[in-house]
């Protein structure tokens, strides 16, 4: 399966709202999809699938069990969002399907042409 991490959560859910607080921000646009709902489950349905390379899942394999610690991290470029995420290792029953949970650790916004081409503030 896949989950969020609380943090990951709100996260997602201030980039879709606006932000909170002093972090104000024009909501990031829903289409093509018609509800936030809609959006999440896009995102955990792409997720839920082993989207990693041969080559990473050769380096990465999962070395089963039940550790709470990700045997891969990785990231996924999906609409808007820049979403990091680790695979867990879980028992794996031959018949049960897939071989590892998903945990969305981090979502913040695609960044754009104007903010990859804004200089970095300088510090004092």
């Amino acid at each position: 399966g896949v989950h969020s991490t609380p943090e990951a959560s709100a996260q997602l859910l201030a980039l879709l709202r606006g932000g909170v607080g002093e972090q104000q921000q024009a909501p990031l646009p829903l289409r093509p999809f018609s509800s936030e709902a809609e959006l999440r489950r896009a995102v955990e349905g792409t997720l839920a699938l082993d989207i990693r390379s041969p080559l990473q899942r050769e380096r990465h394999p999962n070395p089963g069990g039940s550790a709470q610690q990700p045997f891969f991290v990785g990231d996924l470029w999906f609409h808007e969002l820049h979403v990091t995420y680790g695979l867990l290792p879980r028992v794996v029953d031959a018949a049960a399907g897939a071989p590892a949970a998903v945990r969305i650790d981090r979502v913040e916004p695609r960044p754009t042409a104007a903010t990859a081409a804004a200089p970095a503030a300088a510090e004092p």
